[in-house]
Formats: C-alpha cells, sequence, structure tokens
C-alpha cells in the first residue's frame, strides 16, 4: 500500500484534499443530514475510483447503493442506473421496495415509491445513493434523482453523482436538469482536475512497483497531463527500468483516446486529424487556410462550427485567451497522427509546410515558434533541402532567442540531413562546432562529448595543432565528468605537444595548466579541477585561469 499526501489506498494518490471533503459529506449523512454531491470531470481521471474509496472508508457504516447509466443508442430502458443501483439492497419485514416498470409502462407513481422506501431505510442505517456517469442517464432516472434531492433534509440520505465533462452538448436536456439542481438547497459541486506531477509520480510507483525514471515520468506527464487512467493505459506492460514510452502506443490506450472521436462527423473527424499533424495550438484562419489547399474555398466559420462541435465531445479546447484551440489531452494528437500511413502524413505535413512559407514569405522578422514549426513540417514531410536550411535558420533565430536546448535538436537533425546534400554550404565540422557551442552553454556533456569527438575526428593535426590539443583536453574532461575513464595524461601529454608549436597560445597554456591539475604533476588527486574551454583567451596570450568542473 502507498502513502501519498495523506492518502492510503491503490490509485487513489494527490486526493487528500478530496478525499477529506467527501469525508465530511458522508459523516452529514450519517449525522441525518441529507445532501447530494456532483463530482465532474474529464474520462478517466478518476472520479468512480474516488467515490468508492471513500464510501469504502471504516468511518462509513450505512448501504451503497451503486449504479451507473450506460452510452445505449438503440433503445432506451427507464430506470437503468437505479435498478443496478438497487439490486444490492437489503429486504426486511414490510420490505416496500418499489417495482421498477418496463419500458413503455406508466411510471408516474415511481418516484413516490423509491422515495417512500428509501425513507424506510434511511430510519435503520444511512444510506449513500451512487450514479456513475449521469451524462448518460435516461429522463426517467433524471426524474427520480430530481424528486430525491428535494426530498427532507433530516433523512440519513446521500447522493453522489459522477458527471464526464464533455460529453453534454449545450442544447443536451441534461443541461438543464443541472441548471435547475443547482438553485436547490444542499448541493455541493466537485471539479476533478487531473494530477499534478508528483501524483503523478506516485501513481506510476505503483503501477511500475518502483520509481520511474525521471525522463519517463516527463513522457507520462506531457502526454496524459496527468489524467490518472490514460497513466494506467500508457504504461501497461513497461519495464519499471523503461526510460522512455514505446514509440508505438498500446492498442487498448488508442481505443480509449479515439472513442468520442468517431463520435464527431466525417468533417470534423478530418479536422482534428489534420490539427493533431499541425502540432501545436492553432488560430482558426491558419486551420482554414491549410484545409484550403486540399478542399478549395472554405470559411472560418465552418472551421468555427466543427470546432466546436469537437469542443463539445470533449476532444478540443480554446486557450485562455481565445484565439487558439488544441487538444484536452495530447495522447489525441499522438494517436491521430499513429492511425495516418507515412505517406498521409507527408502530404498533410507538406500543406502545412507550404502554408508555412506563405506566412514567412509576409513577415519581416519572423518569430522563433514559426521558423521551428516549418522546419519541422518540411522534414516530416521528406522535404531534405528544405528541412535542412529552415532548421539552421530556426537554430539561429533560438541562440538570439536563448533557446540553446532547441538549437542542439535542430541542429542534430541539420548534421542528420547532410549527407543528403552534397552542395552544402556548412561543411559538417561548421556544424558540429555549432552543436558543440549549444552541448556547452546548456551543460549537456553528453552531447558536448559526442560533439567533440566527431571535431576530433575530422580535423588534421598537422594543419591545426591548436584546435587539436584543446579538443583533446575537453574530451579528457568530459569522459572523465560522464563517468567514462579517469583522467588520461597521454592525452593530455599529447594536447601539451601539439600546442607547443606555438608556446605563447592560450591552447599551450590550458594544455599545460590541465596536466598539472590532473595529478600527473604535484597536485594531489583529491585537489583536481578541469577547466571549461577559455573561450575568452582565444586569439590572445594569456595565462589560463582555473574554474571548477562542471
Amino acid at each position: 500500500m502507498v502513502e501519498h499526501a495523506g492518502v492510503h489506498g491503490a490509485d487513489i494518490v494527490g486526493r487528500a484534499t478530496e478525499l477529506q471533503f467527501l469525508g465530511a459529506f458522508l459523516a452529514g449523512a450519517t449525522a441525518g443530514m441529507s445532501g447530494t454531491l456532483v463530482v465532474a470531470g474529464d474520462a478517466g481521471v478518476g472520479k468512480t475510483a474516488l467515490v468508492q474509496h471513500s464510501c469504502a472508508t471504516a468511518e462509513f457504516t450505512g448501504w451503497i447503493f451503486s449504479g451507473a447509466a450506460l452510452p445505449m443508442t438503440t433503445t432506451t430502458i427507464p430506470f437503468l442506473a437505479l435498478r443496478s443501483a438497487f439490486r444490492a439492497a437489503p429486504t426486511f419485514d414490510g420490505d416496500a421496495r418499489p417495482t421498477l416498470p418496463a419500458a413503455g409502462a406508466l411510471a408516474y407513481d415511481v418516484p413516490l415509491a423509491i422515495d417512500a422506501w428509501l425513507d424506510q431505510l434511511c430510519k435503520r442505517r444511512p444510506v449513500v445513493l451512487v450514479i456513475d456517469d449521469l451524462q448518460w442517464a435516461d429522463q426517467s432516472t433524471l426524474d427520480v434523482l430530481m424528486y430525491l434531492i428535494a426530498g427532507p433534509a433530516d433523512r440519513r440520505l446521500a447522493i453522489i453523482a459522477t458527471l464526464r465533462n464533455g460529453e453534454v452538448s449545450e442544447d443536451h436536456p441534461l443541461q438543464r436538469w443541472l441548471a435547475d439542481i443547482r438553485r436547490m438547497p444542499r448541493i455541493d459541486w466537485m471539479e476533478l482536475g487531473p494530477l499534478d506531477r508528483l501524483a503523478t509520480d506516485a501513481q506510476l510507483t505503483q503501477l511500475l512497483g518502483a520509481p520511474p525514471h525521471q525522463s519517463l515520468l516527463q513522457e507520462v506527464f506531457a502526454q496524459t497531463a496527468g489524467n490518472a487512467y490514460l497513466n494506467r493505459l500508457v504504461v501497461a506492460g513497461l519495464d519499471p527500468q523503461s526510460r522512455h514510452l514505446p514509440d508505438e502506443l498500446p492498442a487498448d490506450l488508442k481505443g480509449t483516446v479515439l472513442r468520442s472521436w468517431r463520435g464527431l462527423s466525417d468533417e470534423a473527424r478530418r479536422l482534428a486529424t489534420l490539427m493533431a499533424v499541425g502540432g501545436q495550438p492553432l488560430q482558426p484562419v491558419n486551420l482554414d487556410a491549410v484545409a484550403r489547399l486540399d478542399h478549395g474555398p472554405s470559411s472560418t466559420d465552418s472551421i468555427l462550427v466543427l470546432l466546436h462541435e469537437a469542443a463539445d465531445a470533449g476532444i478540443l479546447e480554446r486557450s485562455t485567451d481565445g484565439t487558439r484551440w488544441w487538444f484536452r489531452h495530447p495522447l489525441i494528437a499522438e494517436v491521430l497522427q499513429q492511425r495516418l500511413d507515412a505517406d498521409e502524413r507527408k502530404y498533410l505535413h507538406a500543406r502545412f509546410a507550404a502554408h508555412g512559407e506563405e506566412l514567412l514569405g509576409v513577415q519581416d522578422d519572423p518569430d522563433f515558434g514559426s521558423l521551428v514549426s516549418l522546419a519541422d513540417h518540411h522534414f516530416h514531410a521528406g522535404h531534405t533541402a528544405e528541412a535542412y536550411r529552415w532548421a539552421l535558420r530556426a537554430a539561429a533565430a533560438a541562440g538570439r532567442a536563448g533557446g540553446a536546448a532547441e538549437i542542439l535538436r535542430l541542429l542534430r537533425r541539420a548534421l542528420a540531413l547532410h549527407s543528403g546534400l552534397p552542395h552544402a554550404e556548412e561543411s559538417l565540422n561548421e556544424l558540429w562546432s555549432k552543436l558543440r557551442s549549444a552541448a556547452e552553454q546548456t551543460g549537456a556533456q553528453e552531447g558536448e562529448l559526442e560533439a567533440v569527438e566527431a571535431l576530433l575526428a575530422g580535423t588534421d593535426s598537422r594543419e591545426r595543432p591548436l584546435d587539436v590539443a584543446e579538443l583533446l583536453v575537453r574530451r579528457t574532461m568530459l569522459r572523465f565528468v560522464t563517468g567514462r575513464e579517469f583522467f588520461s595524461p597521454s592525452q593530455l601529454r599529447r594536447a601539451v605537444q601539439l600546442a607547443s608549436a606555438v608556446p605563447h597560445s592560450w591552447q599551450y597554456a590550458y594544455s599545460l595548466a590541465n596536466l598539472a591539475t590532473s595529478g600527473y604533476g604535484k597536485t594531489t588527486p583529491s585537489l583536481r579541477v578541469g577547466l571549461r574551454r577559455p573561450s575568452q583567451w582565444q586569439g590572445k596570450q594569456a595565462t589560463p585561469r582555473l574554474s571548477p568542473m562542471p
């Protein structure tokens, strides 16, 4: 059993406040104060588990009747959720359990009969009536619940209903029912949000049987946005030592994520798929422009209708400023992309690339995000030359914007594309030098070591002895701090030998200083320090300044 924030029990993490509130609500029913609680939240956020856990605590000793509405489309079973809830009801002498009528039969007295029967039960013990998935409840069930909610205030009856956000359109009959009960006394409303990162970490620890690697936790949290059910599905079958999610998502996860999407109209499904390929929140005008590249003239108004349809189904949501639209869960975008075959993805990315080119063609100073987006779309469309060119331009913009981490990704892509461009203006060494600088700025020692190794392989020590000397020293330091090997005096001696051709150079002083502090000289191993590449010396004749090893 895992403890998290004072909460005990499997799968119940990060809900201390909510559990405390539910405990007080049930205690009120035990004390003779009837009340109703609606627990609302996204699908999979943990509403049912939270309610079940609260009702199952040792502190509550009453009867619990639990039923669920179902999303039936071709038939209607009146009082369906109540039928399943009352199956567990006890029998006793003088039991007045009501008989629920079949479909088509008159049911005008059913609310009164159920109310009178529950009165009898509440005199014996407290009663909790739980109705799951209220969004699918038939009207007969809603009528009974309304009558019970309006009943006596001094009986030991608690009504709890869970409600899934994004399943009920504005014109659905349930909207009026919810508005009506909000005006009634003794009504509480709990909006259950997703788990935060700490609670997601605790849940993954339960699911995996060991604390997750931070890289895995980051990927899961970025994909699921803290949805407890999606967390469970996305790590199903993973090794506890996994550092990353698999490239292909589990089939169960795909089916769950796409359930609401499949209920959209054909046009709304196509628009959602197009947005998924877009890869970021988009304005309706830009969606309209990309859609027109394929389907001809349309209008932003028609795009808005489809966006609202997808939002009503819980697929999309608007940004807080109301200008952009994106998926409620990032996983939806990924699953929609995975549904496409390679040619379809390339085609849609090409449409976004063409639109991006149009936009940048009329901008004097394009923003960094637009440049990165265009570089990504060209890459995924298979446009090698364009992807290379825009990756370098976006990397330069990232440097001006202080986005050194993004530079690494873009420069790695440029390096991967370079071999397919025999006439590229930049040499491989120039690209590796840029990547090295970005890695050094961000403290990405593995990336810097990779770049240093590549530069050493591509630099002739006879032509550029000073550069090779500096690279040898830096490689020695990086291999030590990344745990690959201890200091290598032989490599440092070679650096000194190469740099000695120019004894007044900073590279010579740099090499000598590191050789001296490596333990080869008189300093002790416990006092060894490393030197960062002294860029402030370049072009100067200076004595090196020691600084702590990164």
